[in-house]
């Protein structure tokens, strides 16, 4: 699934090496739009988000923080995604449906209350 979908960060900001980078760390859209590093709460606490996809209108939201704001297939996104390690990647960003996916890279992880709506 990585190949095809943009990806929102999750992870420890202080205790993984992607978080040292606005590009990579909680709550960006994956090296391609860089989120607040001041919005994740500290390790043991819960935070909160949304990601909210409306048509091509993408939002990520950590703990009542709008953090990423973009449209795909912009001229934009298409500049961002030719200039990253996903340019050669054909489906990247372009299926209109898909699966959600929760992954990691062998770090824990705890998640409540998931909730799924359709808009």
């Amino acid at each position: 699934p990585y190949i095809s979908g943009p990806e929102y960060q999750i992870l420890d900001n202080d205790g993984h090496q992607d978080g040292g980078s606005d590009m990579t760390s909680a709550a960006a859209l994956y090296g391609l739009y860089a989120t607040d590093t001041t919005a994740p709460k500290p390790v043991g606490e819960w935070n909160t988000t949304r990601i909210v996809v409306d048509g091509n209108h993408v939002e990520h939201w950590l703990n009542g923080k709008k953090v990423v704001d973009c449209e795909l297939g912009s001229d934009d996104w298409n500049e961002r995604v030719q200039n990253s390690k996903f340019a050669t990647w054909e489906p990247f960003g372009k299926n209109a449906k898909g699966h959600i996916v929760l992954q990691d890279h062998g770090d824990l992880v705890w998640f409540r209350n998931i909730k799924l709506r359709q808009l």
